[in-house]
């Protein structure tokens, strides 16, 4: 026989017999070394296809929880749970759950208190973003985070160029109030920065731009 693997070891395998399959074509029968038999071509095992009966395979990566990975990156102080991973907008902790990011302190309330109704979010006591304490979050809607918000003072107020709508920048509002009479008409002022007459009224007169 061309190839005979009687008594040869491959890897773990060592072959012990042989069965004929096809016309003088075999399959080798192959005693593992923790015990087990299986059968397997001798290609294979010249190849190194075959190593073992399955018990020398790379056993499986155990996928951290969801859980597990959440504690990982939550560090205690006396009040705030601190939120040292991830972190998306305006300093909120942040993590992936089943390949979709989810709110730290989201995840902390469903871990704690159950599932968040529908239309609610999680707001805190502690006015610290990165927090995750159950103890420092609570339920509410729009409206009463953005009441929270305003009592904390941490609302973003656009000004002037600050707007998405403006049309001047802070040294052309200075020239209107420099320009308004000095020789020019709230008109012809206007028609020059390409706004209404009012705009202009409003910019002299400090109802706009108070800032500056």
């Amino acid at each position: 026989m061309r190839n005979d693997y009687f008594g040869k070891s491959f890897y773990k395998l060592k072959v012990i017999d042989k069965i004929e399959i096809y016309r003088g074509k075999y399959k080798w029968i192959c005693q593992c070394e923790c015990g087990n038999q299986i059968t397997c071509l001798g290609s294979d095992l010249k190849k190194g296809y075959k190593k073992s009966c399955g018990c020398w395979r790379k056993p499986k990566e155990i996928k951290e929880s969801s859980e597990n990975r959440f504690w990982k990156f939550v560090s205690k102080t006396e009040n705030c749970w601190d939120w040292t991973g991830s972190k998306a907008n305006y300093g909120y902790g942040q993590l992936s759950i089943n390949g979709k990011p989810v709110r730290a302190n989201r995840y902390s309330w469903i871990l704690h208190n159950g599932e968040i109704p529908t239309g609610l979010m999680i707001c805190h006591k502690c006015d610290n973003p990165s927090c995750v304490n159950p103890e420092h979050l609570f339920l509410g809607d729009q409206t009463a985070n953005m009441q929270d918000m305003i009592s904390k003072k941490r609302q973003k107020i656009s000004k002037g160029c600050e707007k998405s709508s403006c049309k001047l920048n802070e040294t052309q509002v200075k020239n209107i109030r420099h320009l308004y009479k000095n020789p020019f008409s709230a008109r012809e002022l206007a028609e020059k920065f390409q706004i209404s007459k009012q705009n202009i009224y409003d910019i002299v007169n400090l109802k706009a731009w108070k800032h500056i």
